[in-house]
């Protein structure tokens, strides 16, 4: 489950949002659009999907996640370090 569906998940569910916010009204508006003009079996799907998961490939265990294995979104995973030589984790030699 990425950020976008705990999101959903949570328009569906009426946690709190902000009225007076454009950003969540636009995305209370763009919930209500999707959940019409999809059929149940997919809103079951978004609803029971995991927040990680866990595989395990040629005798290696992997765990999957969108961000953290408990959390996908919010300011709690802005970094708290310089990221100054980030990109050198992925880049060529």
């Amino acid at each position: 489950m990425g950020n976008w569906e705990t999101s959903y998940n949570e328009v569906l569910a009426e946690k709190s949002f902000n009225p007076d916010d454009p950003s969540d009204v636009y995305f209370v508006m763009l919930v209500k659009y999707e959940y019409e003009h999809l059929n149940q079996a997919w809103n079951k799907i978004i609803a029971d999907l995991p927040l990680n998961s866990k595989k395990w490939v040629c005798d290696r265990l992997f765990s999957l996640s969108h961000n953290l294995p408990e959390k996908n979104y919010g300011p709690d995973l802005l970094p708290a370090q310089p990221q100054d030589n980030f990109e050198q984790l992925v880049l060529d030699p």
